[in-house]
């Protein structure tokens, strides 16, 4: 679930991930984008000493790698066939973030 607007937090959580304070990153998603295969994200971790920065998500295994070495940048985005975009945005269209997980065994959760 990702939700919210500029005052809000957002935070990314599927039903095989327990319901932390932090989500699947462990901290605020700022920004946001997926393909059939992995969700990448600009994350504001939870603790201080953990690393900000753009993050993975493989759909298939589920696990998060990151931060990515250098900030992601738009021909990154076309060459993944990625498109980046707010969470709020995200958010006010429910049918573009529930496909985020369509298909993926870490399922999806939609409120």
């Amino acid at each position: 679930m990702v939700g919210g607007t500029a005052n809000y937090a957002y935070y990314l959580h599927a039903p095989s991930h327990p319901l932390d304070g932090g989500g699947i990153f462990d901290g605020t998603v700022h920004a946001i984008g997926w393909n059939d295969k992995w969700v990448v994200a600009r994350v504001v971790r939870l603790a201080s000493c953990d690393p900000n920065g753009w993050y993975l998500l493989d759909l298939q295994s589920g696990l998060v790698t990151g931060p990515l070495p250098k900030p992601l940048a738009r021909h990154d985005e076309r060459r993944w066939h990625i498109h980046v975009v707010s969470p709020a945005k995200v958010f006010k269209e429910k049918s573009a973030w529930s496909s985020i997980f369509t298909g993926s065994p870490l399922g999806c959760r939609v409120p």
